[in-house]
Protein backbone atom coordinates (compact mmCIF):
# COMPACT_ATOMS: atom_id res chain seq x y z
CA UNK A 1 0.00 0.00 0.00
CA UNK A 2 3.11 2.77 0.32
CA UNK A 3 4.17 1.96 -2.49
CA UNK A 4 1.00 1.94 -4.42
CA UNK A 5 -0.12 5.35 -2.66
CA UNK A 6 3.36 7.06 -2.58
CA UNK A 7 3.43 6.60 -6.32
CA UNK A 8 0.87 9.58 -6.21
CA UNK A 9 3.40 11.73 -5.20
CA UNK A 10 1.63 13.22 -2.28
CA UNK A 11 3.46 14.34 1.30
CA UNK A 12 3.92 11.61 3.47
CA UNK A 13 1.59 14.02 5.75
CA UNK A 14 -0.99 14.05 3.65
CA UNK A 15 -1.01 10.41 2.71
CA UNK A 16 -0.87 9.70 6.61
CA UNK A 17 -3.58 11.78 7.04
CA UNK A 18 -5.42 9.45 4.25
CA UNK A 19 -4.97 5.92 5.49
CA UNK A 20 -5.88 6.84 9.33
CA UNK A 21 -8.84 7.92 8.08
CA UNK A 22 -9.39 5.80 5.32
CA UNK A 23 -8.76 2.70 8.07
CA UNK A 24 -10.51 4.56 10.80
CA UNK A 25 -7.46 4.59 12.85
CA UNK A 26 -6.80 0.91 12.73
CA UNK A 27 -4.42 1.02 9.91
CA UNK A 28 -5.57 -1.65 7.89
CA UNK A 29 -7.32 -1.80 4.99
CA UNK A 30 -9.96 -4.44 5.74
CA UNK A 31 -12.29 -4.28 2.91
CA UNK A 32 -12.79 -3.33 -0.66
CA UNK A 33 -14.83 -0.16 0.65
CA UNK A 34 -12.06 0.84 2.97
CA UNK A 35 -9.43 0.79 -0.20
CA UNK A 36 -12.44 2.42 -2.05
CA UNK A 37 -11.93 5.21 0.39
CA UNK A 38 -8.29 5.54 0.50
CA UNK A 39 -8.13 6.29 -3.27
CA UNK A 40 -11.41 8.66 -3.27
CA UNK A 41 -9.18 10.95 -0.54
CA UNK A 42 -5.87 10.34 -2.75
CA UNK A 43 -7.84 11.74 -5.69
CA UNK A 44 -9.53 14.86 -3.84
CA UNK A 45 -5.95 15.43 -1.81
CA UNK A 46 -4.17 15.12 -5.57
CA UNK A 47 -7.18 17.69 -6.72
CA UNK A 48 -7.13 19.89 -3.91
CA UNK A 49 -3.13 20.51 -4.40
CA UNK A 50 -3.67 20.90 -8.57
CA UNK A 51 -6.28 23.69 -7.46
CA UNK A 52 -3.81 25.67 -4.81
CA UNK A 53 -0.46 25.71 -7.52
CA UNK A 54 -3.00 26.72 -10.85
CA UNK A 55 -5.03 29.97 -11.15
CA UNK A 56 -8.94 28.66 -11.61
CA UNK A 57 -10.16 30.08 -14.88
CA UNK A 58 -13.05 33.00 -14.61
CA UNK A 59 -16.09 31.77 -15.97
CA UNK A 60 -19.50 32.84 -16.19
CA UNK A 61 -20.51 30.59 -13.55
CA UNK A 62 -16.71 31.13 -11.54
CA UNK A 63 -16.31 33.16 -8.71
CA UNK A 64 -15.91 36.90 -8.98
CA UNK A 65 -12.81 37.52 -6.91
CA UNK A 66 -10.55 35.03 -8.84
CA UNK A 67 -10.53 37.20 -11.88
CA UNK A 68 -9.03 40.19 -10.05
CA UNK A 69 -8.15 41.27 -6.49
CA UNK A 70 -7.41 39.10 -3.85
CA UNK A 71 -10.03 36.90 -2.32
CA UNK A 72 -11.05 37.94 1.38
CA UNK A 73 -8.95 41.32 0.73
CA UNK A 74 -12.88 42.72 0.82
CA UNK A 75 -14.19 40.78 3.64
CA UNK A 76 -15.11 43.36 6.23
CA UNK A 77 -14.36 42.32 10.47
CA UNK A 78 -17.59 41.89 10.65
CA UNK A 79 -17.90 39.44 8.09
CA UNK A 80 -15.33 37.61 9.23
CA UNK A 81 -16.72 37.35 12.74
CA UNK A 82 -19.70 35.89 11.16
CA UNK A 83 -17.81 33.15 8.85
CA UNK A 84 -15.68 32.27 12.72
CA UNK A 85 -18.92 31.64 14.51
CA UNK A 86 -20.64 29.31 11.06
CA UNK A 87 -17.27 27.47 11.37
CA UNK A 88 -17.00 27.21 14.97
CA UNK A 89 -20.27 25.58 14.67
CA UNK A 90 -18.91 22.88 12.13
CA UNK A 91 -15.55 22.40 14.33
CA UNK A 92 -17.56 20.84 17.10
CA UNK A 93 -14.04 19.13 18.65
CA UNK A 94 -11.88 22.67 18.06
CA UNK A 95 -8.81 21.31 16.75
CA UNK A 96 -9.18 24.46 14.18
CA UNK A 97 -9.69 22.14 10.99
CA UNK A 98 -12.85 20.77 9.56
CA UNK A 99 -13.25 18.01 6.10
CA UNK A 100 -13.92 18.66 2.81
CA UNK A 101 -16.69 17.13 2.88
CA UNK A 102 -17.87 19.04 6.27
CA UNK A 103 -17.11 22.63 4.37
CA UNK A 104 -18.76 21.52 1.54
CA UNK A 105 -21.77 20.42 3.12
CA UNK A 106 -22.42 23.70 5.01
CA UNK A 107 -21.57 25.85 2.22
CA UNK A 108 -23.91 24.21 -0.28
CA UNK A 109 -26.75 25.19 1.65
CA UNK A 110 -25.95 28.04 -0.28
CA UNK A 111 -27.97 28.84 -3.82
CA UNK A 112 -25.05 28.12 -6.03
CA UNK A 113 -23.87 25.10 -8.06
CA UNK A 114 -21.98 22.59 -5.41
CA UNK A 115 -19.49 22.36 -8.23
CA UNK A 116 -18.57 25.79 -7.57
CA UNK A 117 -18.49 24.98 -3.89
CA UNK A 118 -16.17 22.29 -4.22
CA UNK A 119 -13.73 24.56 -6.25
CA UNK A 120 -14.08 26.66 -3.48
CA UNK A 121 -12.98 24.45 -0.78
CA UNK A 122 -10.34 23.24 -2.58
CA UNK A 123 -8.82 26.42 -3.56
CA UNK A 124 -8.94 27.49 0.34
CA UNK A 125 -7.75 24.31 1.41
CA UNK A 126 -4.16 24.85 0.06
CA UNK A 127 -3.35 21.43 -0.78
CA UNK A 128 -4.50 20.36 2.61
CA UNK A 129 -7.33 17.22 3.16
CA UNK A 130 -8.59 19.83 5.82
CA UNK A 131 -10.11 23.61 5.50
CA UNK A 132 -8.31 25.69 8.08
CA UNK A 133 -10.63 28.48 9.55
CA UNK A 134 -9.16 31.25 7.61
CA UNK A 135 -9.34 29.26 4.40
CA UNK A 136 -13.01 28.39 5.35
CA UNK A 137 -13.46 32.49 6.28
CA UNK A 138 -12.25 32.82 2.61
CA UNK A 139 -14.46 30.02 0.45
CA UNK A 140 -17.42 31.51 2.82
CA UNK A 141 -16.94 34.55 1.48
CA UNK A 142 -16.39 34.24 -1.93
CA UNK A 143 -19.66 32.25 -1.73
CA UNK A 144 -21.48 35.12 -0.56
CA UNK A 145 -20.40 36.89 -3.66
CA UNK A 146 -21.24 34.75 -5.76
CA UNK A 147 -24.78 34.95 -4.14
CA UNK A 148 -25.32 38.38 -4.63
CA UNK A 149 -23.62 38.17 -8.33
CA UNK A 150 -26.50 35.60 -9.34
CA UNK A 151 -23.97 32.82 -8.94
Amino acid sequence: AVRFFGASGLPNASLSGIWKTATRGTGSIRDAAAFAEALSLTCKELLATAYAHASVPTTPQGPPSFAGAAPGSDMTPEQRAKYLAHYASIDADGNGYISHEEATAFLSKAKIPREMIEVLVERFSQGSMHMSREGFCLAMHETYKAIRSGG
